[in-house]
């Protein structure tokens, strides 16, 4: 077998691949053929053993990656849930100390409140948003937003 790089004579062009030249010497054709024949197959199981290893290094280092991202959204979702909860919370004490049992409404209005220590919302939402949240399982947002408005819907009717 003979093994020719078949960009020598190509000093001065730059190309995009290498190429080869092969040639086989045998008695006949028939066995010539025979051994580019076993050499093609080699080749290519070696270069479909190396690809599989490819796409399957790259399909485990994405995964890995989705799921490191997905841990760090629960952690995430977690820590906001967490920061609304103690957010409620203070809201209720502080109505709790001045007093409030009911939202405080004005000309049919709800007053604004602190986005911070929502007293109205923590007086309506609170009780029943802390049964459903002090739970270890963290709800798609869209859930919590019709269960919140639910409620209060509830509250402003009584």
């Amino acid at each position: 077998m003979k093994a020719v790089d078949s960009n020598v004579g190509k000093k001065n062009e730059t190309s995009l691949f290498t190429s080869w030249t092969l040639s086989f010497t045998a008695p006949t054709r028939e066995e010539a053929q025979k051994v580019l024949s076993g050499y093609i197959q080699y080749i290519s199981a070696i270069v479909v053993k190396e690809t599989l290893e490819n796409i399957r290094n790259q399909l485990e280092i994405k995964t890995r990656y989705e799921q490191e991202k997905l841990a760090m959204d629960r952690v995430r979702l977690r820590n906001q849930l967490d920061a609304n909860i103690q957010r409620l919370r203070y809201s209720l004490e502080i109505a709790n100390a001045a007093g409030i049992k009911k939202p405080v409404y004005s000309n049919g209005q709800a007053v604004k409140d602190d986005p911070d220590f929502s007293i109205s919302s923590a007086l309506m939402v609170f009780p029943a948003n802390w049964k459903l949240r002090k739970g270890s399982r963290i709800w798609p947002r869209s859930t919590v937003i019709c269960v919140t408005v639910n409620i209060m819907l509830n509250n402003w009717r009584q």
